[in-house]
């Protein structure tokens, strides 16, 4: 857990960019035949009502200025301090809204991203910074870990079902384990490797609870132009070649 590194100044810049992509949910949403989608929801049940939990996916290949804002720029530098040069390899934007009614279940990225093939070495080389733009704790879903998962074998994750009706994937830590919840307030961030353990709860309160998370790698540029090739990364929003990518 990392405080006072951004300023508020830094955290609006980049959430006027991230809320103009938000505004847009309902059209990137929308999956478009050869493509993946670009944004998703992630209400966690058909219980809840509308789409309490939105995720916009590769917000900065999609509003490439947001690269240039202090916040990314920042985080950059840090994740680069850690683990020499090293570039972003994916990002999203996950907001929980008010008084929403979905956790986001405990797992582990390496899981979700594919990343289990990856030797413990390469995966302690990839970063992931989860940056709230407010100040978060328990209530309203801030970040909790299991400390030392990331040295353990990756733990088997299930599906299951969103409202949306795509597929999730979660697990449980093992009995005996502590979670450890990170308050954080307004300019800090947390960081965790590939097999960390990690949740978030539902946001009980009044106000919606926006995170961006950025994931930096090695091999981070290559990683884009490569998913970019492939139809798994978007263009910018706008470019001729959106509709193609």
């Amino acid at each position: 857990m990392v405080r006072d590194v951004l300023t508020v100044e830094d955290i609006r810049e980049a959430e006027t960019l991230l809320d103009t992509l938000l505004s847009r949910f309902d059209t990137l949403v929308e999956r478009r035949p050869g493509q993946r989608r670009l944004a998703r929801d992630m209400t966690a049940s058909e219980s809840s009502s509308g789409s309490d939990q939105p995720e916009i996916l590769y917000a900065a290949s999609l509003s490439p200025e947001l690269a240039d804002t202090a916040l990314f720029r920042k985080c950059a530098a840090f994740a680069s301090a850690i683990s020499g040069n090293v570039t972003r390899s994916f990002d999203h934007m996950i907001v929980k809204q008010a008084w929403n009614q979905s956790e986001t279940p405990w797992h582990q990225d390496a899981v979700l991203a594919g990343l289990g093939g990856l030797s413990r070495v390469l995966q302690k080389e990839r970063l992931h910074f989860w940056v709230p733009l407010q100040d978060v704790d328990e209530r309203n879903g801030c970040m909790e870990f299991i400390p030392g998962s990331h040295k353990v074998p990756l733990q088997p994750h299930e599906r299951f079902l969103r409202a949306d009706g795509d597929y999730g994937l979660a697990t449980r830590p093992s009995d005996g384990a502590n979670p450890v919840a990170c308050p954080i307030p307004t300019g800090g961030f947390t960081i965790h490797t590939p097999r960390t353990l990690h949740y978030t709860g539902r946001n009980a309160t009044s106000q919606p609870r926006k995170a961006w998370i950025i994931h930096f790698s090695r091999f981070g540029q290559f990683e884009i132009a490569l998913k970019r090739l492939f139809g798994r990364a978007p263009a910018p929003l706008g470019a001729p070649s959106l509709g193609t990518s």
